[in-house]
């Protein structure tokens, strides 16, 4: 799912709750490095700082006080509208406000077709980031110069990021290239020694529970633990990731379901919802057996509980570790139907083994 639901606030010259120290932080610093990371959560809402700063820069008229966009001058409307000559913005990890009005409309979610084009999403070629070369040559409309976001970094592949490290290594003057990603040891070490890193905290239980009641969720709290305490993340949730869940944790926790009809039930799911259902039900399993709490569907903790019986606990063990492994595959899955139904499968047969 992107980290930008279409309820963020991204344009609006406002900064999320738990990005104000960070953005204090940068604010106060005495240099402007050419290349930033910025990195942390997954669903903290990282992508959403990264265009906060790049728009604050290009503002014709940021706050005095707090240095955040004014939202309303001719250099923001172009930024939020994603047409401003002096930004390009390499991956598909992040949309503006006017993108996403544009691109709406009747019909299913964007967070259900951002999900199911996760895979050509995060994956950045090398073609993409020598649209960089070309950009930078060009001078730039304004004083603040020319901005690169590329989100989500860790999506590059090897030529891409040796591409990328080549523009690291001299940045022409008067740019800004903002790395955006929350799995930064994915990234070649050269090239995050290259960059100033700024890491965003997870933010704290309470900040994030009412950050996500504010957004008009139907079940905030368990949004929130089935998010992982992400709260963009939990906000994204939509009516058909409710729908898919109803459907796949409803047969998780069947006694009697039998390895065919729970394949019939995965296979239907798109790859990017049920991998991460089916990994956070196992983990809370797993944390049943060993420490009696349920961390993720804290609504089904009776369900849980007794499917955690059933089960031998070495083989959901490696059951687990699989599953690590099987979530990389959403980025490149040859056969989504294939690679559900082999799960599911397995997933059985850890039960039949007790």
């Amino acid at each position: 799912m992107k980290d930008l639901p279409a309820s963020s606030p991204a344009g609006s010259g406002e900064l999320l709750p738990w990005h104000r120290p960070v953005w204090d932080a940068m604010r106060s610093s005495p240099s402007q490095p050419q290349a930033l990371l910025i990195t942390g959560p997954e669903g903290s809402g990282i992508p959403l700082l990264a265009l906060a700063l790049m728009q604050a820069r290009l503002c014709d008229h940021p706050a005095i006080d707090t240095g955040v966009a004014c939202g309303t001058c001719r250099a923001c409307d172009w930024f939020v509208a994603g047409h401003h000559p002096d930004v390009l913005r390499i991956g598909n990890d992040v949309a503006l406000p006017g993108e996403m009005e544009a691109e709406g409309g009747e019909g299913r979610s964007k967070a259900s077709e951002a999900r199911e084009e996760s895979a050509k999403s995060r994956n950045i070629p090398v073609g993409e980031v020598r649209r960089i070369t070309n950009f930078l040559q060009v001078a730039s409309n304004g004083a603040a110069g020319r901005f690169v976001i590329l989100s989500p970094a860790d999506g590059m592949n090897t030529a891409a990021a040796n591409a990328l490290l080549k523009i690291l290594e001299e940045p022409p003057a008067n740019t800004t290239l903002v790395l955006v990603s929350s799995r930064e040891t994915r990234l070649l070490p050269t090239v995050r020694s290259r960059c100033q890193v700024i890491r965003l905290p997870r933010p704290e239980h309470d900040e994030a529970l009412r950050w996500v009641t504010s957004r008009g969720i139907a079940k905030p709290a368990l949004a929130l633990d089935l998010a992982g305490q992400a709260p963009i993340a939990a906000a994204a949730l939509d009516a058909d990731f409710w729908a898919a869940r109803d459907r796949l944790i409803g047969a998780l926790g069947r006694k009697d379901i039998s390895g065919p009809a729970l394949m019939a039930i995965g296979e239907a799911l798109p790859l990017p919802i049920l991998l991460p259902l089916l990994h956070s039900w196992v983990f809370d399993c797993l944390s049943v057996a060993t420490t009696g709490r349920v961390r993720y569907h804290t609504d089904q903790v009776s369900a849980v509980t007794s499917a955690a019986r059933r089960q031998d606990v070495d083989a959901l063990l490696a059951f687990e570790q699989r599953l690590r492994g099987a979530r990389r595959l959403v980025d490149h899955p040859l056969s989504p139907k294939l690679v559900a139904g082999d799960l599911l499968l397995a997933y059985v047969a850890c039960e039949a083994r007790s």
